[in-house]
């Protein structure tokens, strides 16, 4: 009788340690999806070229040209990009998701004039698996 109490509650203590384990994994996933900024959640396809053309798109709709690269900058920074490369009056910003198979990149480049004001704006999107 002793052993099936142990045995109980052990099975007790490793489901619990499972349905823990499991509500945080969700939670973690949760959060990947929730924190990509709005305009990124509208473009993502499981079609790697849809989601490209739909990211160039949505980049061009929701940044304007001629607008103040410190602006740019500091809107970008708010959706949770990371600065990138600059090059030649060229600048990046990424954002990165990733999970345990796959990660997805999304770029902003943007090239400015001297006087620091957008002329050009792109969005690319990078994706790979396992």
């Amino acid at each position: 009788m002793e052993n099936k109490k142990k045995i109980l509650s052990l099975s007790i203590t490793i489901n619990l340690v499972l349905l823990l384990t499991s509500l945080k994994l969700l939670f973690e996933i949760n959060k990947i999806f929730k924190k990509k900024p709005k305009f990124i959640q509208n473009t993502y396809s499981h079609n790697i070229s849809e989601t490209k053309i739909e990211f160039k798109n949505s980049v061009k709709e929701e940044f304007s040209i001629g607008i103040s690269e410190n602006q740019l900058i500091k809107e970008l920074a708010e959706l949770g990009f990371k600065p990138g490369w600059s090059y030649n009056n060229q600048h990046s910003a990424v954002f990165i998701t990733s999970n345990i198979a796959c990660h997805s990149v999304w770029s902003v480049i943007w090239k400015v004039d001297d006087l620091g004001n957008v002329t050009k704006i792109d969005g690319q999107y990078r994706a790979g698996c396992l």
